[in-house]
């Protein structure tokens, strides 16, 4: 693969385990978008709304995958608070509680959904990964997306 020459081993495993996610999505999930592997510890997907993004993320290091909603948009102070105020909705409709990470004096937050004890860097383990990856996109991507478009910040 050409694409993989003057990448470190950690960029080539990245890359290789978001082309295992990328082919699962291709081949069983209709609502998110498959996207081009990169070789970092995260890949993003459209959710309908600039400013608005799913993240899966990976951290071999620290042994857990997550997917979680970024708000990256200078209303995100405002969208967050909106969101929060309707927790208890959306953790239902996630069936999981959610880590709500506002990171205050930042643009960027964060509403998140662990898969803890869980090691990327074990391709054995990748089949089981990618489809709670998968599963978790697609629920957010049905929880989040049509409150993410009816957002006004000065609601």
């Amino acid at each position: 693969m050409a694409q993989l020459r003057g990448l470190t081993p950690t960029e080539r495993g990245y890359l290789e385990y978001w082309a295992g996610l990328r082919d699962l999505l291709e081949q069983h999930n209709d609502v998110i978008a498959p996207r081009k592997p990169s070789p970092e510890n995260w890949v993003s997907f459209a959710i309908g709304r600039s400013g608005f993004q799913i993240v899966a993320r990976a951290n071999a290091t620290e042994k857990w995958i997550n997917v979680h909603l970024m708000l990256n948009d200078q209303d995100a102070d405002s969208y967050f608070y909106l969101l929060k105020r309707d927790r208890v909705d959306i953790e239902k409709g996630i069936g999981a509680e959610l880590k709500w990470r506002e990171n205050p004096g930042r643009i960027e937050k964060h509403i998140e959904l662990f898969l803890y004890n869980t090691n990327p860097g074990n391709r054995q383990d990748w089949a089981r990964q990618h489809q709670w990856l998968s599963e978790q996109l697609k629920i957010f991507h049905r929880v989040f997306s049509p409150r993410v478009k009816a957002l006004g910040a000065s609601d």
